[in-house]
């Protein structure tokens, strides 16, 4: 989950949009989540440069939208960085916008991952784990969470996300080659 330095998930929502960001806080983590898991020796101007690519293509920032906006990646960056303990997504707490939440967020982490070149081929597991968040994107999002059950099933479904991550950032990040 993310540190506080920028406050929680509903209040970086919040200021996303006061910005005028056309993005939400998971799509915005998924994304830069997906290039880290790639490249983590990207420098901050490298990841600002493909956010702006993804949410608004020619169109420059202003400097409240990027200075907020690098406060953003900054404590992603860090928390992604973090050797000491491994990367959470960050999720509304609200139980009925998490299914929602967690479908964006892998949709843009595909988006991110699939930016960043790579000149290693993946691996059957790599393809294995790709392919299962790929399923995981397909959950009906319309569709009330309304048991134990069914809200154990959602912890259950960001703990293998995480593993994912871990995985992936194993798999492709030079550091943890070396």
């Amino acid at each position: 989950m993310l540190s506080c330095d920028i406050g929680n998930y509903d209040s970086v929502q919040s200021k996303l949009k006061l910005c005028g960001f056309p993005i939400t806080f998971c799509e915005l983590e998924g994304f830069v989540s997906g290039i880290m898991c790639k490249d983590q020796s990207l420098a901050l101007n490298v990841y600002m440069d493909y956010v702006q690519e993804y949410l608004l293509n020619d169109i420059s920032f202003d400097n409240k939208q990027e200075d907020f906006l690098k406060s953003i990646l900054n404590q992603i960056l860090k928390s992604f960085r973090n050797k000491t303990t491994f990367f959470e997504p960050t999720f509304p707490s609200d139980i009925s916008q998490k299914k929602r939440a967690i479908v964006d967020w892998i949709n843009s982490f595909l988006s991110g991952f699939g930016v960043v070149p790579s000149t290693i081929d993946f691996s059957k597991a790599t393809n294995d784990l790709l392919k299962d968040l790929y399923e995981i994107s397909q959950l009906d999002v319309n569709e009330k969470i309304d048991s134990t059950e069914e809200i154990s099933l959602m912890r259950e479904v960001v703990e293998h996300i995480k593993v994912i991550i871990s995985y992936l950032q194993l798999e492709f990040n030079n550091d943890a080659k070396q």
